[in-house]
């Protein structure tokens, strides 16, 4: 048998307006209809011929015919103020509940559960209609329908789902002359007051009803996607919790996506950082019915409820609710819950998140009765939306995840969108971007994500780095939370093993510049292969620098490769560059300051904060590398230096100075130590020594050298003395020294070069003496006095500059000069004297340098609003 047009096949299905909701097959008075899941995964009315009589019953109480669609559409329209239906003749409250606990179970104010537990303990309903978490693999569907006839089946099964709910197979469980409270989407609750109010099978229940106001739903390929972007493994059974709440959410919109199985976590992620809000917004795998729904607020339940999206009221991370109440007798009952709660007017709920009510009702008419390519339609992103749902599903299922992602990607960026700028008529899109490469008043809001991308000197091994490192990720997602705080690293396997609790990726000179993990090769010396390398990395650069005008355009990169373009991109779309601290913008680092430079250009190309952040500058060698600074960091936002002169002076001489520019401290001040002790001994001096750039005839000079200062300290002290390597090459110099002049009290801590390992040997240790950095900042932000023994003009700019922040300027030593030694035993028996005021001058300095920290965090601060 043919079926006829008043089928839901017919009305609803072949329309792809279907909603998954069951009500046909509840309806059905023959049982011809099973809920069946389609090639998608959602669940489709499927009509047995042999059974179906053609009654036309299953389309009367579908909520989505076409037909009625494009009724409700006209009826919205007719309003002077589409988005104001629905609210009409009501009362409006933002809510929550009294029960902390509860509300930290709950998807927002907890509203829905303290009115569900109140009727129930009151007696005014028999069990509530509401959603439940399912345990299911990937593929299958998270979330059902479940009736509750307990206090706690109801606060077990709280918060909201993220996937059409099939409610066949539970409203047939509800009993004649019984009162039941049912909560779903508004389009349901339409399908399901009529059926309760027309269908014989169902008039003698009575039934209040609870729209949760919704923008869109989503496929259950929506989760399945969002585990993938999490690289969580396919094999578990687990359940899914998009709006969970920890200690850690700042405010309402910060909630977390928590996947999980019977054993353990699996995923506890802010939504911003999980990539959910990325495809929740851009409409993947939405049900296609949704784009033409113009019901935004439920308008025919009893009471709506939705999260309360509002500056004044989504400052409390444990959420509150707007409700909407157009029941007088419910609302006398919701005003006897364990609720606090407070009126709201008509005009305050006319406003609030308009955009979405716009794309719900106002723009209705347009959506249902003009086609989907529409100028309109294009505008208000029908078309991208409805383009972007079909299209997620299909590759999806047939492609998997990878291709998915990225075809998505790329159509997002084709496709046209909201305009941006109603006075500006672009007749040719194409010149308009080429026009975009030259003049440019900086990124569409749509550009910009909450992303602050993290670059040093760090990723090769060197212990200091690596704490600098781990600072200031553990600072900026501290302070930023509802940013991604993305590591740019040379070597992202090291550094996600060193930081595993942090967000890596490659850097630029991996990027740009293929530099992969070996430094060397990104190393610029004066020889022919050098200069070379150097000649193919200005090339490079121009190529980069150019095709970066391209990428801020929209327009296709040229001549350059795809990583290329992924980091340009990145930059685009981030909020802000931040050059974590250290010495590598200097002329003695050249390729570092020259990629440092390229870095600060592609920023202020894209209009991008750069702010630099306990550095050492200068040393510049040579005009042409002063030049090349000038033009490179004059449009950094705010510069702080480790030391108190000579970073200064250097920026001073390519014309950099001013209220932006200042000393702070070095990042790995404030690091974290090991709560273990290392060491066994107590009385000793931590020592370090190294090589870096040193020929063979300068390692012998150095090994005597230290064997002087070692001798004194071994003679007129009970000290042992531990060396200590920063780095694995350090440690070549200890078996250089330990081979020549062997001593019972010379020990080498041998450790896997954690950073907080070797602090806390310092922390313990009475004296550092040290010829790198990172040591003589482990020990002052520990008290421990220090002997800086320094050979080059770049290790004195480093190791003086830090010194002279803590008033410890006196105990630096060059030891290139004739009296070193001399200095040395003097320097040493000033400590042995005076070693608790020395103590107490390194503290006092530490509250000045901590306070400078908080000026420049303050202006980042600012740059980030």
């Amino acid at each position: 048998m043919k079926l006829r047009n008043n089928t839901v096949i017919e009305t609803t299905l072949k329309q792809d307006l279907c909603i998954n909701c069951g009500l046909c097959k509840v309806a059905c008075p023959v049982g011809a209809i099973a809920m069946e899941r389609n090639k998608y995964g959602e669940l489709n009315p499927v009509i047995d011929e042999n059974k179906c009589t053609n009654c036309g019953q299953c389309t009367k109480y579908c909520p989505h015919t076409e037909e009625k669609i494009k009724s409700e559409a006209l009826d919205v329209s007719s309003y002077n103020e589409p988005q104001v239906k629905g609210l009409e003749n009501s009362k409006f409250y933002v809510a929550w509940s009294k029960d902390t606990a509860q509300r930290k179970e709950c998807c927002s104010g907890g509203v829905v559960t303290e009115l569900a537990k109140h009727l129930f303990e009151t007696g005014k309903i028999d069990g509530v209609v509401h959603v439940e978490r399912i345990w299911a693999k990937r593929g299958e569907l998270h979330y059902g329908a479940r009736l509750s006839k307990s206090v706690e089946e109801i606060c077990k099964n709280a918060s909201s789902a993220y996937q059409p709910i099939d409610f066949s197979e539970i409203l047939p469980q509800l009993e004649e002359n019984k009162t039941y409270f049912i909560t779903g989407t508004p389009c349901v609750i339409r399908g399901i007051k009529k059926l309760f109010a027309e269908n014989n099978r169902y008039k003698n229940i009575s039934i209040m009803t609870c729209a949760l106001v919704c923008s869109h739903n989503t496929s259950a390929q929506f989760i399945d996607f969002l585990t993938e972007i999490n690289e969580l493994c396919d094999k578990h059974e687990w359940q899914v919790n998009i709006r969970a709440k920890d200690e850690n959410n700042i405010d309402a919109n910060n909630f977390n996506n928590h996947v999980y199985t019977k054993e353990k976590d699996l995923l506890n992620k802010n939504r911003f950082k999980s990539g959910w809000t990325k495809i929740w917004r851009g409409y993947y795998f939405a049900m296609n019915v949704c784009n033409y729904c113009s019901d935004f607020w439920g308008y025919e339940a009893d009471i709506s409820v939705k999260d309360a999206w509002d500056k004044e009221f989504d400052k409390d991370p444990l959420g509150k609710s707007i409700v909407i109440i157009r029941n007088s007798e419910l609302e006398s009952e919701f005003k006897n819950c364990n609720l606090e709660m407070s009126e709201l007017s008509f005009e305050f709920m006319k406003k609030h998140q308009y955009s979405t009510a716009a794309y719900k009702q106002v723009e209705a008419k347009s959506k249902n009765f003009e086609p989907i390519y529409s100028k309109q339609n294009r505008q208000n992103e029908l078309f991208k939306n409805v383009i972007i749902a079909k299209l997620s599903k299909f590759l999806y299922k047939y492609f998997g995840f990878k291709i998915t992602k990225g075809i998505l990607y790329m159509t997002n960026k084709i496709l046209p969108g909201k305009k941006k700028n109603k006075k500006k008529k672009i007749k040719y899109p194409f010149f308009h971007s080429l026009k975009r490469i030259f003049e440019y008043e900086g990124c569409e809001k749509s550009d910009k994500t909450k992303k602050i991308l993290v670059a040093g000197g760090y990723g090769y091994g060197n212990t200091g780095d690596e704490a600098q490192c781990n600072a200031t990720l553990k600072l900026l997602n501290e302070r930023y939370p509802d940013y991604q705080i993305i590591n740019l690293t040379p070597n992202v396997e090291y550094s996600k093993s060193i930081h595993p609790e942090f967000n890596h990726d490659f850097a630029s000179r991996v990027m740009f510049f293929d530099s992969n993990k070996d430094y060397g090769c990104f190393k610029f010396k004066n020889n022919y292969k050098s200069r070379s390398k150097v000649f193919r990395f200005f090339v490079k650069s121009i190529l980069i620098y150019l095709n970066a005008f391209l990428v801020r355009a929209g327009l296709p990169t040229w001549f350059i490769n795809a990583s290329c373009t992924k980091f340009l991109y990145d930059m685009k779309t981030s909020s802000m560059f931040y050059f974590c601290g250290g010495g590598y913008l200097t002329g003695s680092t050249l390729s570092r300051l020259l990629d440092g430079i390229l870095l600060c250009r592609l920023a202020h190309i894209f209009k991008i904060p750069v702010v630099m952040s306990g550095q050492t500058i200068g040393v510049w060698n040579n005009d042409f590398n002063k030049a090349l600074a000038k033009w490179g960091f004059k449009y950094v936002d705010v510069i702080t230096v480790r030391d108190e002169e000579f970073s200064l002076a250097d920026l001073e001489k390519i014309g950099l100075s001013g209220e932006n520019y200042f000393p702070t401290h070095d990042d790995a001040l404030f690091c974290d130590k090991s709560n273990e002790k290392q060491v066994e001994f107590n009385n000793y001096v931590t020592l370090n020594t190294h090589y870096w750039g040193m020929s063979g005839k300068e390692k012998s000079i150095i090994i005597n050298k230290i064997n002087k200062a070692v001798n004194h300290i071994l003679s007129t002290t009970d000290y042992d003395i531990v060396f200590i390597p920063m780095h694995k090459n350090d440690k070549l110099s200890y078996d250089d020294y330990i081979k020549q002049y062997p001593n019972d009290r010379l020990h080498c801590f041998d450790y896997d070069y954690d950073f907080k390992k070797v602090r806390r040997v310092i922390a313990d240790s009475k004296i550092c003496i040290t010829m790198k950095h990172h040591p003589i900042i482990f020990a002052m932000g520990e008290n421990v006095p220090v002997i800086s023994l320094a050979f080059s003009s770049y290790y004195v700019h480093k190791n003086l500059g830090a010194l002279t922040q803590y008033g410890q300027e006196d105990f630096s030593i060059n030891l290139e000069n004739e009296d070193w030694e001399e200095q040395f035993v003097n320097k040493f028996g000033k400590i042995c004297s005076d070693y608790d005021g020395i103590c107490g001058v390194i503290s006092d300095k530490k509250v000045i340098l901590n306070e400078r920290k908080e000026k420049f965090l303050n202006l980042v601060d600012e740059l980030l609003k």
